[in-house]
């Protein structure tokens, strides 16, 4: 769809990258763009940035090891966790809370249980359901100041401006709010607070981060994810991934950022096959003039002329000028006409008279 606006509209370059404070990020981020993976993965592992594990599991140890070794225990807001599936982000979500708990950065054991999670005081959350009587949209996110238990009442501090009613917009509205979780809710069975540690590529696009935490690799990997994934972080980028996804020298994982899945439009496809049909050619290369003139000149074959005379419905001509024209191979019979049938008038029954029977 972008590539037709461009084509229509126009389009605006990106020349200057402003989120990433490093120049190295800044080259391994245009690298990616540019569909030069290799390059790209190259410059992060040089400074470090990328971590090869055994398995899946070791790679999601690994990234929640780096993660309280960059300070995220002290700083939630500026970290965040990048993958590609729910289920991977619920696991990672889990992971960084059991970080807070061992190091007893919890406040109260107070806690309210939302679907397959426990939220306490000071986790960080994702709102994935819409309650607009507080001015929260789905895709907030905020920090829990407390929770009540036994009201089900989650009181939040929302990183995000709030949206609030066109009469509450006389005075800035608190960025603290309750939420009652009961009067949220989502048709898919989802529960609509879920912890934010981590969350999936897609549900994060548009935000900036100080530190983001990759865990690449799988069959969603692509250039495009990619990009959204090294472009969240400000300060820095860490990538961890599986060595059945790396590769030899991260060889397989350079060859799938690399590849890009970019959609197309219908338009796109159509705008296509019709210039290949103008060329006039099965191969869809275009023809010199002077073949086309040949071609034209070149006397015609008698299949090829019984075909032509076959979509006019007029005789076909004898191409060596011997004998009469041959038959149309199929002539046009007028229809008959439909009778109306409001002309005729329906029959009419006899009456049938009941009379009384005489006896003498």
């Amino acid at each position: 769809m972008i590539k037709r606006l461009i084509r229509e509209v126009g389009n605006v370059h990106l020349t200057e990258n402003k989120r990433q404070q490093d120049p190295a990020d800044k080259e391994a981020v245009q690298a990616i763009r540019e569909g030069q993976a290799k390059e790209a993965l190259a410059n992060y592992d040089s400074r470090g940035r990328v971590t090869v594990a055994k398995d899946r599991t070791e790679a999601l140890h690994e990234l929640v090891g780096e993660w309280v070794r960059q300070g995220a225990l002290e700083n939630l807001k500026g970290s965040m966790v990048f993958t590609q599936t729910r289920q991977e982000a619920h696991l990672a979500n889990l992971a960084c809370q059991a970080e807070r708990i061992r190091h007893r950065k919890i406040p109260s054991f107070r806690s309210l249980t939302i679907g397959d999670e426990k939220l306490f005081a000071g986790d960080r959350v994702l709102f994935n359901a819409a309650y607009r009587a507080v001015g929260i949209e789905n895709g907030y996110r905020g920090t829990v100041v407390s929770v009540d238990p036994i009201h089900r009442k989650l009181t939040v501090e929302i990183d995000q401006p709030l949206n609030p009613k066109p009469w509450q917009k006389q005075k800035k509205p608190s960025q603290v709010v309750t939420v009652p979780v009961d009067k949220l809710k989502r048709d898919d069975g989802r529960a609509p607070i879920t912890l934010g540690f981590a969350a999936t590529t897609h549900s994060m696009q548009g935000q900036t981060i100080n530190t983001s935490f990759i865990l690449a690799g799988g069959k969603m990997t692509d250039r495009e994810m990619a990009y959204v994934q090294t472009t969240r972080g400000r300060e820095k980028t860490f990538i961890f991934v599986d060595d059945a996804h790396a590769g030899e020298h991260l060889e397989d994982l350079a060859e799938a950022i690399a590849r890009s899945r970019a959609k197309d439009l219908a338009h796109d496809v159509v705008d296509e096959v019709k210039a290949r049909d103008r060329a006039n050619d099965p191969r869809g290369r275009t023809k010199r003039p002077e073949v086309k003139q040949a071609e034209e000149k070149r006397p015609k074959s008698k299949p090829e002329l019984k075909k032509a005379s076959a979509i006019k419905g007029k005789p076909v001509p004898n191409p060596e000028g011997k004998g009469s024209p041959s038959k149309p191979l199929f002539t046009a019979t007028p229809a008959k006409p439909t009778p109306d049938l409001r002309l005729h008038k329906p029959r009419q029954r006899p009456r049938l008279e009941l009379r009384p029977e005489i006896t003498p």
